[in-house]
């Protein structure tokens, strides 16, 4: 079971000395302690095929004066997240969780090569509930960047020859490398492209007895990954 620490009962304990001091000599009007923070997330997956849909989750920590990170209280702002395509310089909002303290998206889909960014936008908090906040938490982001294959749909090609067929999406003409495993490597056996609409087709040969096991890369391009499709193929 994860124990989640949160920073509200480190702040007033870790920063009491903090804020009396800022009290006795700012008066009635206290100051509000500054405290740096952090945004913690993660990706339920690292890879994924275009369209896929993927969840960013995570927390808003925050530092206390002895150097520890803990969850930043309910409510103390909000979360953003963001994404930038490859080739763009404009983020694009997708969703927003005003939380504060931890922030869940779900459902984020993947329409192609790029990074995620959640940022958090500041806020603060007051322990006491009487409109004079404690502390001010500065703003943060955090950013991840998955790696994304076009989607492959492919089929086992019917008849007497043996091999895949089917389409590439997002459509293109991509390099496709076979390989065959000869010994204990895979080396290169037949290099062919898909058309332009991302239809392919990969023919291959079988042994009279045994089997020959075979990797085919569709070459990334264009900000995509690499896809690999494994198999091997036999004689009946």
């Amino acid at each position: 079971m994860r124990v989640r620490r949160h920073l509200g009962s480190l702040l007033i304990a870790a920063l009491a000395t903090t804020t009396l001091s800022v009290v006795g000599t700012a008066g009635a009007a206290s100051a509000a302690t500054v405290a740096p923070t952090r945004v913690v997330m993660k990706l339920s997956q690292n890879t994924a095929e275009a369209n896929d849909k993927i969840s960013v989750t995570g927390e808003v920590q925050g530092q206390a004066s002895d150097g520890s990170w803990g969850t930043l209280p309910y409510g103390t702002g909000s979360a953003t997240l963001q994404f930038l395509p490859k080739g763009s310089s404009t983020w694009r909002t997708i969703e927003t969780d005003d939380q504060g303290y931890s922030f869940y998206f779900y459902s984020v889909r993947v329409t192609g090569p790029g990074t995620f960014r959640v940022a958090y936008g500041g806020g603060t908090y007051d322990s006491n509930y009487d409109g004079t906040p404690e502390y001010q938490f500065t703003a943060s982001s955090s950013d991840k960047t998955p790696r994304v294959t076009r989607k492959l749909s492919y089929k086992e090609v019917p008849g007497r020859k043996t091999g895949i067929q089917g389409k590439i999406a997002p459509k293109a003409k991509v390099k496709i490398v076979v390989l065959k495993k000869v010994g204990k490597k895979y080396k290169h056996f037949r290099t062919l492209h898909s058309a332009r609409n991302g239809a392919f087709k990969v023919v291959l040969p079988a042994p009279r007895r045994g089997k020959w096991f075979w990797r085919i890369n569709f070459m990334g391009s264009k900000g995509f990954a690499t896809s690999v499709v494994s198999g091997h193929t036999y004689s009946y």
